[in-house]
This record gives C-alpha cells, sequence and structure tokens, in this order.
C-alpha cells in the first residue's frame, strides 16, 4: 500500500505542498473552505502526518530512552508502567534497552540513545556499573539523564531511589524489637552503591546496639540458598536478612528445609509481589517500581523543560511492612 504524502494531497487539491501543510495545522492564512476541502482529501485518503520528520525539523525526537539491566520480577515491568503513564501525558515515545547486567551493553544503549537524538535518558545500572564516566556522551549531545533504583556514587545527575539506608535501619531494627541476637545479613554485588547504602544502615543500627551479627555476599538465590544452609548448619542464627527478592528466595527455601521457619526470621527488600504473596511470614520493604518510575520520569520532564534543574538526588521512603508469624 502506498504512504500517503502532503504531495498527494495537494495534487488531488491543486494547491502546493505549503498550503496543505499550513491547512493542516489551521493557519490562519488559509481561507475556511480550502481548510475543509484539503482536510477533507487527507481524511478520505487515510492521512497520517509524519511526526518524525516534524520533529526533526523542530530537532525534538519525542523519544525517552530507558535502559534497565534486565526483565527478571515484577519490578521492572511496574517501573515501565510508572514511566509510560508520564511519558504518554507528554505525547513521547519511549525506547527500552536492556543491557543484562553488562557494562559493555551499558555503554552501546547510551550510545543508540545518542544516535536516535532522544529527549532524555532514564538509567539503571549494572551491576558491572563502578563509575558513570560512559555518561559524558550523552552531556555531549546534551542529553539530560536521570539515574533510577540503583543510585551512583556522583553528583553530576539527578538520582531517584528509594531511601536505602533509612529502610535497611528500619529492617535491623525490626530485628531488635523481635530480640533477635545471632543476625545474618545478604547483601548482592559490593560495587554497586545500592549494597554499601543498605549495609550501612543495617550494620550501623546492630552495632549501635552492640548486637552480633556476620556480612554474606551472594548474586543469586542459588548462592543465598547454599550459604544460608551452611550457616544454619554451623551457626545458632535467629534472624536472617536479604537484600533483595532473588536472595530472599533462596534464604526462604534453606530456612524453610531446615524446618525453622519458627525459629529464624526472615526480613529484607522485596520489589514486587513475590514474597508477600507467597511468604507471608516475612517482614519486607515493600519496593514501589510505579512511584519510583512515575518519579524518575517526571524528574527527566523537569530537566527537558529546564536544563539548570540542579542535579540531586531524590530518596524516597516507602513502607516497612511486618510479616505474619
Amino acid at each position: 500500500m502506498k504512504v500517503i504524502t502532503i504531495k498527494d494531497i495537494a495534487q488531488l487539491a491543486n494547491v502546493s505542498p505549503s498550503t496543505v501543510s499550513r491547512a493542516l495545522k489551521d493557519h490562519p492564512d488559509i481561507s475556511s473552505d480550502l481548510k475543509i476541502k484539503i482536510k477533507g482529501i487527507a481524511d478520505a485518503l487515510n492521512f497520517k502526518p509524519n511526526s518524525f520528520a516534524s520533529n526533526f525539523r523542530k530537532q525534538k525526537s519525542q523519544l525517552i530512552g530507558v535502559i534497565i539491566p534486565k526483565f527478571c520480577n515484577s519490578f521492572v515491568p511496574d517501573v515501565i508502567f510508572g514511566i509510560t503513564s508520564v511519558v504518554n501525558e507528554r505525547n513521547f515515545q519511549v525506547i527500552i534497552l536492556p543491557t543484562n547486567d553488562d557494562i559493555l551493553k551499558e555503554k552501546e544503549a547510551i550510545q543508540k540513545c545518542c544516535d536516535y537524538r532522544v529527549d532524555g535518558i532514564l538509567m539503571s545500572l549494572s551491576v558491572e556499573t563502578s563509575n558513570v564516566e560512559h555518561l559524558k556522551t550523552a552531556d555531549a549531545y546534551n542529553i539530560p539523564v536521570v539515574i533510577f533504583d540503583k543510585a551512583a556514587n556522583t553528583s553530576n545527575y539527578h538520582q531517584v531511589v528509594i531511601n536505602d539506608r533509612l529502610m535497611a535501619e528500619k529492617c535491623a531494627q525490626q530485628l531488635i524489637n523481635e530480640n533477635r541476637k545471632n543476625i545474618i545479613g545478604f547483601f548482592g554485588h559490593e560495587n554497586l552503591a545500592i549494597t554499601k547504602n543498605r549495609q550501612i544502615g543495617f550494620s550501623s543500627i546492630l552495632s549501635q546496639n552492640n548486637l552480633p551479627y556476620s556480612i554474606e555476599y551472594a548474586s543469586s538465590s542459588i548462592e543465598a540458598y547454599e550459604k544460608t544452609i551452611s550457616l544454619i548448619d554451623s551457626n545458632n542464627i535467629d534472624a536472617v536478612f536479604g537484600i533483595s527478592d532473588e536472595l530472599l528466595i533462596g534464604i526462604i527455601a534453606a530456612v524453610r528445609e531446615k524446618h525453622k521457619l519458627n525459629e529464624i526470621s526472615v526480613i529484607g527488600f522485596s520489589d514486587g509481589s513475590t514474597i508477600p504473596l507467597l511468604f507471608p511470614e516475612v517482614s519486607y520493604v515493600s519496593h514501589d517500581g510505579k512511584k519510583l518510575g512515575y518519579e524518575a520520569a517526571n524528574t527527566l520532564f523537569k530537566l527537558i523543560d529546564d536544563n539548570t534543574f540542579h542535579p540531586k538526588t531524590n530518596a524516597i521512603n516507602v513502607e516497612l511492612k511486618i510479616g505474619r508469624k
């Protein structure tokens, strides 16, 4: 099927293409009768304006690049829902670029966003990202960037994250309230600021209360499961903290296998609905992906509208939900 253009309408209306363009935009220089005629032809031919060409002329793509590590649970779709709810209101489009937690793919994704001349980038860091020097590529194109979910050690970019340190403190305080005495904390990749901030919050409260605890690192639910099994066998632990849904699943599986659910308290951060639905006995920090996506997108549009908006970190406070014992 042939794509109908302004030139086709101009030929049928016996006018110039520029006249058609102005008529379709309700320009006051075009008479009402001619506007009706031209719009009638356009409707009859099911004409669709070329928004890409229009945006190109305006030096605006109406595109937002969203760079994410992976689709691994319900959290990422929730974030994207929050982002698109804002983006759609502004008549922008979204392109989603997963990196699979690979720093090289993350750099490629940033370059693609620049090649597409996106108007802004929303980015969640990969586990391999130790600095954000590669974002200078976007800076060179004057493309604003907002980092969300996993904070970076930088003051040069806006960031929207949950208040990791405060919420980890609340988890530790809950274990103190339960009179737990021998506590294990499971954390993810040591390079990530999210790990460092949550570990600081968790450790500081326990240290202040002179409670014994130990720190473990795991990159998967299997690793968390194996380490928890070993710790239960060799230690008299009575509480385990997990930094994410993935680690919590491995921890809970180990505690259940050892028939210790009534003896060992499990608490941590949950990004979606898996933990509260399957394991109602677990206490968790509810990490609202929709709210995070909404806040990140709104922050980005403030930057698009006003590039003098100074960089800051917006730390969102969320709820700690206590499980049923």
